[in-house]
């Protein structure tokens, strides 16, 4: 089974194209803008396609790459609904026997009716994916499967496809699915921007009322953000339908009740009433799965005050300039951190590193090489702002960006230890050690009884320090 995305330049599309849940090599890609298909031609090579929908051919723009299609082949479109109708058109003029196309929009039960009426001789079925572009990985993410094609012959694979790479793939009629969505999108989004407007026409800017923040209003405030960062487009067809009327007029009425129920001093019996259809485990479940929120945020400002306390040097990437950057955290705010970043650099073969203040030994190791390093630069950070690498991460990212010094060791070696021995298992004996290159050797009777190397180190490292561990493991003393 091949398989064609179209509209795989951005959203939802790029998502799939990006990921190899289909077979990367049996898959092409399409898209009517030539700089995402640049950008795919790096994983796609020629099965990157541009459609031209305005040149010679635009009445039929599929005529110029209908060679690739093949019987039995997979049509994911991946567009708005007000695509459908020009491509399906071209589509249906060139696709073979035998093959499924993949409604893959919000709605679902008018779309695919839509695409069944103008590609007749397909099997037409809908994925509506329940997430966004931003998510990182597929893993218990859920995926709707409307009005699923049983008589295609790659359906089963297709299923097995989706779940393997993660999915959770939920089957039901596309009805069912547009009158859920009402519940599930509709009324979530309606939900989220009526909170937005409310706030936004109170008598406090958000950033002040973030100073005082509560768990649920920052979450409702983080997804209400969500809602209004991305294409209004896209929320504006799911509010599109009956079904979407219909749950906006239950939030109203909703609203009505407990402004009502406020008024008459009869709240707490409202609230009673609310939860009669849950039940204790679906209410516990729901706030379990808050709780999980709100630990995982208490977490990550738990770290900012440890490397607060502890004055360690940390590696983080600044978000909106996808830069990574270098300093200790002076100041922990309500929305923001203070940073003490480091940004002195030296060119060496050709390459940028860092010249980093982890200590005296690093200032006195970087004096020696003629190194003066400038002050460093105070600067507040937004908290959404700042990415902070975890510990492994960072050791990884200083060893390989950071001006490391470079020591001459002389050390006795009663083991006899070869030239491979220093260069190749040294380093992974001592952590200090980043290289290891051997220089000069002194040998009594065929044998080696010393060695002289030389070691590439972090400044914050002492030469001694090496050097005495260096020749503990000479002598096969334990290191501690």
């Amino acid at each position: 089974m091949q398989t064609h995305i179209f509209g795989a330049g951005a959203g939802i599309g790029r998502w799939f194209a990006s990921r190899p849940i289909f077979s990367t090599n049996s898959t092409y890609v399409y898209d009517i803008h030539r700089r995402h298909i640049e950008e795919l031609k790096q994983l796609y090579g020629d099965r990157a396609k541009m459609l031209d929908v305005s040149g010679a051919v635009a009445g039929d723009y599929l005529r110029p790459v209908a060679g690739e299609f093949r019987k039995g082949d997979l049509f994911v479109l991946a567009i708005p609904e007000s695509q459908l109708d020009s491509l399906c058109r071209s589509l249906n003029r060139h696709i073979p026997d035998g093959c499924a196309v993949c409604v893959m929009t919000s709605r679902q039960e008018q779309p695919i009716a839509q695409v069944k009426q103008l590609c007749d001789r397909a099997r037409v079925f809908g994925l509506h994916p329940l997430f966004g572009p931003t998510v990182p990985e597929p893993h218990g993410q859920a995926i709707a499967l409307c009005d699923q094609a049983t008589d295609w012959r790659h359906s089963a694979q297709l299923v097995k496809l989706l779940e393997k790479s993660g999915l959770t793939v939920v089957v039901l009629p596309s009805g069912d699915h547009d009158r859920q969505m009402a519940s599930i999108q509709a009324l979530t989004h309606f939900t989220l921007l009526a909170f937005a407007g409310a706030v936004a026409s109170g008598d406090f800017k958000w950033k002040e009322l973030m100073l005082l923040k509560t768990p649920p209003f920052q979450f409702l405030s983080a997804f209400a953000a969500r809602i209004l960062m991305a294409t209004p487009a896209t929320y504006a067809t799911i509010q599109a339908s009956e079904y979407a009327a219909e749950a906006r007029g239950r939030l109203l009425s909703s609203i009505s009740a407990i402004s009502d129920a406020i008024d008459a001093g009869n709240l707490a019996n409202f609230i009673e009433r609310l939860r009669e259809p849950f039940t204790g485990s679906t209410l516990s479940e729901f706030s379990q799965f808050s709780f999980i929120a709100d630990r995982a945020v208490h977490a990550r400002e738990k770290f900012y005050f440890e490397l607060l306390d502890t004055k360690q040097v940390c590696v983080f990437r600044h978000v909106s300039r996808q830069d990574h950057r270098i300093g200790r955290v002076l100041k922990v705010n309500s929305t923001s951190i203070e940073i003490e970043e480091y940004t002195t650099k030296t060119e060496l073969s050709g390459r940028s590193f860092f010249a980093v203040p982890f200590d005296e030994c690093s200032l006195s190791a970087y004096r020696k090489l003629g190194i003066k390093l400038s002050s460093p630069k105070v600067q507040e950070f937004k908290k959404s702002n700042v990415l902070f690498m975890s510990s492994a991460d960072a050791k990884q990212w200083l060893d390989e960006n950071v001006l490391c010094v470079q020591s001459t060791i002389s050390t006795p070696n009663p083991s006899n230890y070869n030239e491979s021995f220093f260069e190749k298992i040294s380093p992974m004996l001592i952590e200090e050690i980043l290289r290891c290159e051997f220089v000069d050797s002194f040998r009594r009777k065929g044998e080696m009884t010393r060695a002289t190397v030389l070691v590439t180190h972090h400044p914050s490292v002492e030469r001694e320090t090496i050097e005495n561990k260096l020749r503990s493991v000479c002598y096969g003393e334990e290191l501690i």
